[in-house]
């Protein structure tokens, strides 16, 4: 399995855990992926960045700090924008 294939995998479980309302495996699968996402391709690197804030903002909503979610969601959105990664602005 690939770097890339691990993370993506890990974003899955994290997306997964949040529904089943397991907060604190989603934030080890988050943990988790954040330190993989630093040894993926750099071409890679922007759109997995991404995807973990916009999980992260995900989970923090579901913890009900709004504001930070909030904030979490806006960082996703910039960094795709500089990224020029267009479907993950609009999906954030």
């Amino acid at each position: 399995m690939t770097t890339e294939q691990a993370i993506r995998y890990l974003i899955l479980a994290a997306e997964n855990a949040v529904g089943r309302f397991a907060y604190r495996d989603a934030s080890r699968y988050c943990t988790m992926r954040t330190n993989l996402v630093l040894e993926a391709y750099p071409s890679l690197r922007a759109e997995l960045r991404s995807a973990s804030l916009s999980l992260w903002a995900m989970l923090i909503s579901r913890l009900g700090a709004l504001a930070q979610s909030a904030q979490t969601y806006a960082a996703a959105a910039a960094r795709a924008q500089q990224a020029g990664l267009k479907k993950a602005q609009l999906t954030r």
